[in-house]
């Protein structure tokens, strides 16, 4: 999960530490960093050591309407779909939530260079080639930053795509604007429906429940994860779309770009935590 990163983020750390940056592996080193912690995501989650709870359910408000004034933004790590409409944003709560109210922030995704890989999360040993996380402040904090610093601040869907022959429709008008966005710090506003639900598996249940964190610096333990068990699919094609030149920043005074790719941070371990299924 990438929480907003300034720019100052974006000149310190990045996933392979080329270049005199930062490397995951010494992401623990930088300030307020929590990247150390007993409670890291993502996790290899192994499917026989589930525990089934299934009074788990998740209602969504606003999922099946379009996201109002939408855009799409390179931040130099990843792309992000983003609402402009602060006061109509869609929401989750339910008691896979603690029954507490979560509205939608952005959404962005992580892959690889090429098809085997790219997710953060795994399953039972298993990488996918992209994985979608849909990001959540819960809304009795009044800002971002005060919920970065209590244990129930987000809720993260992560959605796990395989790559098919098949175009998926559903997720064509994003793709299409994803391309647009090749820089860093680049936005560009979406002039189609964009609908949330669109953007989950087929069939939203079972999930995976867990707590953890965000997958970027500072690797706040703030985090509900739910991880969706049924895998979503997308065209080779729209696939191939994050691996064209999409620069992520690496040299302020120069301007030199290199291409982003392989932007998932490696499992952490479960440290005795317990990870949750949902019914069907």
């Amino acid at each position: 999960m990438n929480r907003a990163a300034s720019k100052e983020d974006t000149l310190h750390w990045t996933y392979d530490g080329k270049n005199g940056y930062i490397g995951q592996t010494k992401w623990y080193t930088l300030k307020n960093s929590q990247c150390g912690g007993k409670r890291q995501s993502p996790i290899d989650i192994q499917t026989n050591k589930l525990v089934l709870m299934k009074s788990l359910e998740i209602e969504y408000k606003g999922y099946y309407k379009p996201l109002r004034n939408p855009y799409v933004e390179n931040n130099g790590h990843t792309v992000q779909l983003m609402s402009s409409d602060k006061k109509n944003l869609p929401m989750i709560t339910g008691s896979a939530l603690d029954n507490q109210v979560y509205k939608f922030v952005q959404a962005h995704f992580h892959w690889g260079v090429r098809n085997g890989f790219g997710s953060e999360h795994k399953i039972n040993g298993r990488a996918f080639a992209l994985e979608l996380h849909l990001v959540h402040v819960n809304t009795k904090y009044k800002t971002l930053e005060e919920a970065l610093g209590n244990p129930d601040g987000l809720a993260v869907l992560a959605v796990l795509y395989k790559v098919s022959r098949k175009i998926n429709p559903y997720i064509r008008p994003l793709m299409r604007n994803t391309a647009k966005v090749t820089y860093s710090l680049e936005r560009k506003a979406i002039r189609e429906p964009i609908v949330l639900r669109n953007l989950l598996p087929p069939k939203p249940k079972p999930f995976m429940k867990y707590y953890g964190s965000l997958t970027t610096p500072p690797c706040s333990e703030v985090v509900t994860w739910i991880v969706f068990r049924d895998i979503a699919s997308i065209g080779i094609k729209q696939e191939n779309v994050f691996r064209q030149k999409r620069g992520e920043v690496i040299d302020e005074k120069t301007g030199k770009f290199k291409r982003i790719g392989n932007n998932f941070r490696t499992v952490n371990d479960l440290n005795g935590r317990k990870v949750y299924i949902s019914s069907s």
